[in-house]
């Protein structure tokens, strides 16, 4: 069993980095139509919760047992994960004594922020990824909501065949000649 890591890093033992609130970066969907979006953690004495690697690899066998074997699933459906472990946890030996320096890197984890994307589904049924959201919020001790792929609020009108060929006959490399102007005549 392979565990993710990251390739190389700048500093083995780096300080802990400060949590920031909410995740402006990766609260929208990328690569699938569903995805679980992290809206807070059951434990409010718990500031964050921190997925290790290992925790990461048995929640994708989960997730990956529950979708082939749901009565409801076709063919195959693809997921993709959008945390990374790329976080170091250092943990000194079970019987040593204080001091000595920083331990040494023990595993490493990601710590998903309230309004991060944890997991992005694509080609399923609504159903199969509710069921599979509910069991993985058991499992993970996270509050997620299943957000979709939003729908475009606006189509652009097809351009008219006349447009199109007046077009197709204007060189785009002259200077000075634009859409406005092809509208105008």
């Amino acid at each position: 069993m392979s565990l993710l890591r990251p390739i190389r890093m700048r500093w083995q033992k780096p300080h802990r980095n400060f949590e920031y609130p909410v995740d402006n970066k990766k609260h929208v969907l990328q690569f699938g139509q569903y995805g679980l979006k992290v809206i807070g953690n059951y434990d409010v004495r718990v500031k964050q919760i921190r997925f290790s690697a290992k925790q990461i690899d048995t929640h994708e066998r989960m997730i990956k047992r529950e979708l082939r074997v749901h009565p409801l699933s076709k063919g195959i459906v693809h997921f993709w994960w959008r945390i990374y472990p790329d976080r170091p946890v250092v943990k000194l030996g079970a019987e040593q004594r204080m001091g000595k320096g920083k331990a040494e890197v023990d595993h490493f984890s990601a710590a998903p922020r309230r309004g991060q994307i944890l997991i992005e589904f694509s080609e399923a049924p609504r159903k199969i990824i509710q069921d599979v959201a509910e069991k993985f919020q058991k499992i993970c001790h996270l509050r997620l909501k299943l957000v979709t792929k939003p729908r475009p609020t606006f189509f652009t009108k097809p351009l008219a065949p006349d447009v199109v060929e007046r077009l197709s006959r204007k060189s785009p490399a002259v200077p000075g000649i634009g859409l406005q102007q092809i509208y105008d005549d």
